[in-house]
């Protein structure tokens, strides 16, 4: 378990249920940190790749989910 796990963890028992400042303000820290990373993380995956050549061309279109009718029960 790694140092911010831990300080997450006892920030939330000891800190927020227990009543201890120390371990709330690190726990805070902690998931702050967490939460940034999570932020300015960049999820992109590549697809499809191809080289054009002159003359052709790329179409890219959007399919909207259609969502299935509820059963009535």
């Amino acid at each position: 378990m790694g140092i911010f796990e831990t300080a997450r963890q006892r920030g939330l028992y000891e800190g927020l249920l227990g009543g201890s400042r120390r371990w709330l303000v690190l726990g805070g820290l902690a998931w702050g940190f967490r939460a940034l990373a999570w932020a300015v993380h960049r999820d992109e995956r590549v697809l499809y790749r191809e080289r054009l050549r002159p003359g052709e061309q790329l179409v890219i279109t959007e399919r909207r989910f259609q969502p299935k009718r509820r059963r009535k029960r």
